[in-house]
């Protein structure tokens, strides 16, 4: 988990779970990652007027929709029965650019019934932040950030470091971050071991029919033999069943669609990573460079 550790070993079914206490701890323990932020907070106060801020965050959330757009929800490990995946909580600072997934999937835009967390919030939020004195500005990000319910990622581990989505919690902050450009956030995390089986028909959608099943099988053939996953691959009747050892890319795992936006947003987070895993770049280009090289 590149040393984000769950707090507490597995006991049971249940997933150890950490308090509030924990996610203040957290922020309190990395002052770096704060300084950071709080750093890039004054930046924009410098560069932008408060009479512009509105304008310039609309500007700014436009830019990273074209530049960063949202990957799918990560589904692959909870489509799988529950029994077969191990869980734990933690919490940390975290990369901002890392969050590939905050449940609105356009960056700025809400549709909430509450008026108050519609699409003024962004505007509103920001102006709050950036019209924040300086010396105030840590007591205010604790306050935002770690007193009231912490933003909750779910963690996707990857070869050079881990993505998140947003799981239950926290979208409006993370969407605020992500287009303020901030470079930490502080956040509870959520962590599955990947399951030990992996079973074609709840990784793909099986009512594109038997040739599609087919392919998914042909392609984890060709992961395997490349080196991009471990373990062996087994068939009941016509579906593939993978007893996984280890998946360095698990995103990987899934359909074409799936696997070419996680390989763009990993590669946007982790430049040169998968080329390094033995995925050439030239096959790291979109969907159908993905599937021409995957498939032949």
């Amino acid at each position: 988990m590149h040393g984000e550790q769950p707090e507490a070993p597995a006991a049971g079914d249940d997933a150890p779970g950490i308090d509030q206490a924990d996610v203040l701890r957290a922020f309190d323990a990395d002052r770096a990652a704060l300084d950071a932020t709080i750093a890039a907070i004054t930046q924009l106060q410098r560069d932008w007027p408060e009479a512009e801020i509105t304008d310039q965050v609309r500007a700014a959330a436009d830019q990273l929709q074209t530049s960063a757009p949202q990957s799918p929800y990560f589904t692959l490990f909870s489509r799988q029965p529950e029994h077969d995946w191990a869980a734990g909580e933690s919490a940390v600072w975290v990369r901002t650019d890392a969050i590939v997934q905050a449940i609105d999937t356009v960056w700025g835009h809400f549709d909430r019934s509450e008026a108050s967390r519609g699409p003024s919030w962004i505007p509103r939020a920001a102006c709050e932040l950036l019209t924040t004195e300086p010396e105030r500005l840590a007591a205010f990000l604790r306050h935002h950030l770690a007193e009231e319910p912490p933003v909750t990622l779910g963690v996707i581990n990857g070869p050079a470091g881990p993505l998140y989505n947003v799981s239950s919690g926290g979208a409006h902050r993370t969407h605020l971050f992500r287009i303020l450009g901030l470079p930490r956030m502080i956040a509870k995390l959520y962590a599955r071991i990947p399951p030990r089986r992996f079973e074609v028909a709840r990784v793909i959608d099986t009512a594109k029919g038997m040739t599609e099943v087919e392919r998914a099988g042909r392609g984890w053939h060709t992961l395997l033999e490349r080196g991009l996953l471990h373990g062996s691959i087994r068939y009941q009747g016509a579906f593939a069943v993978l007893d996984l050892d280890h998946a360095p890319a698990p995103w990987l795992l899934g359909d074409a669609a799936l696997a070419s936006s996680y390989n763009t947003a990993y590669e946007r987070a982790y430049p040169g990573a998968l080329s390094e895993l033995g995925i050439p770049t030239a096959a790291l280009a979109g969907r159908k460079a993905w599937e021409q090289w995957l498939y032949g």
